[in-house]
């Protein structure tokens, strides 16, 4: 029987100091090549669970039992009041904490989980595509607002549509990873970890040339893109940016209110724009950094579906 001393002493606090285990999850998955930012919401939630762990129940990691993992995620739900999709989260990073750690007390509540698909994913959201006249709209609302960062940002989101970049690659991409001259970005800080080349047209580079005059760091080392005082800009900061002229020009009915627009969008907008204009599907692939082939395909019969099917829609009414 497990945990034989917790349930016949009549004592069993045995409150811990948390960040021996925060450190060694850090280290393993820093091994693991897990992007530094993924690593820092994990380790936020694994506070979470280390402070239930110690405050609450007072008892180690090590020593949970099925019971106790069902009363976090009921205190979780109940007291923290998280969201669904936040707590499929947590459960991903016990699964990977306890692996991690080489506990096998999770595997009983884990395997019961699996069987009652207690913490099963949501349907995957699409979101449309944006093109070059939805990007305008958006670039004349940005510059409405008068903002002191908006040369910044607006540069920032042409060069998501030019590079068909994921926001976190082009945030996280450095100084030495560009070439001025050619308008080349290296991508290192990809999500399936492998390395790419993607480029800029000529009127981004020059004006990502100009903002880069104006950064307040400008050392190999420094980021590309930079806040006022030269750290690395949230990319919340930036979602804020492009929700709010989305949500203004819907107002407006400049777009469409049923459009799912979303800053995500330009990188499906972008893959659309190179299939459209011919580029191959290989080609276009390799550029957006896709594990597979099919996956760009996606974007590409999707567009075809729709397009097919208003079509003959219209021709019927």
């Amino acid at each position: 029987m497990k945990n034989v001393k917790r349930l016949i002493t009549f004592n069993s606090d045995e409150r811990f100091n948390a960040e021996e285990y925060v450190e060694k999850y850090k280290y393993e998955r820093e091994l693991d090549g897990i992007a530094k930012s993924t690593l820092q919401i994990d380790v936020t939630k694994l506070k979470v669970f280390l402070t239930y762990c110690n405050s609450i129940i007072k008892r180690r990691p090590e020593n949970l039992t099925k019971l106790d993992f069902g009363k976090f995620f009921m205190y979780l739900a109940n007291e923290r009041r998280i969201a669904k999709n936040t707590e499929i989260r947590y459960y991903n990073l016990l699964v990977m904490f306890y692996k991690v750690m080489n506990y096998d007390n999770f595997e009983e509540f884990e395997t019961e989980c699996k069987e009652r698909k207690r913490f099963k994913k949501f349907d995957k959201k699409h979101y449309d595509y944006v093109t070059t006249q939805d990007m305008d709209l958006i670039f004349q609302k940005l510059y409405n607002k008068n903002n002191y960062t908006q040369d910044r940002d607006a540069v920032l989101l042409r060069t998501l549509w030019d590079t068909g970049c994921r926001v976190s690659e082009i945030l996280n991409s450095k100084l030495k990873d560009y070439d001025g001259k050619n308008g080349v970005i290296v991508i290192t800080k990809s999500k399936n970890y492998t390395e790419r080349r993607v480029i800029l047209a000529n009127d981004t580079k020059e004006a990502l040339n100009y903002i880069i005059t104006k950064n307040r760091n400008k050392n190999d080392n420094d980021y590309l893109f930079q806040k006022l005082n030269g750290e690395q800009i949230n990319r919340n900061a930036i979602y804020r940016v492009f929700n709010a002229c989305v949500k203004e020009l819907k107002a407006e009915g400049k777009l469409a209110k049923n459009r799912r627009i979303v800053l995500h969008s330009i990188r499906h907008g972008c893959c659309v724009n190179l299939l459209t204009k011919g580029v191959n599907l290989d080609e276009v692939s390799r550029y957006m950094g896709h594990n597979r082939v099919e996956t760009t395909m996606i974007y590409a019969h999707n567009r075809e579906r729709t397009n097919e099917s208003l079509n003959n829609i219209k021709n019927i009414l």
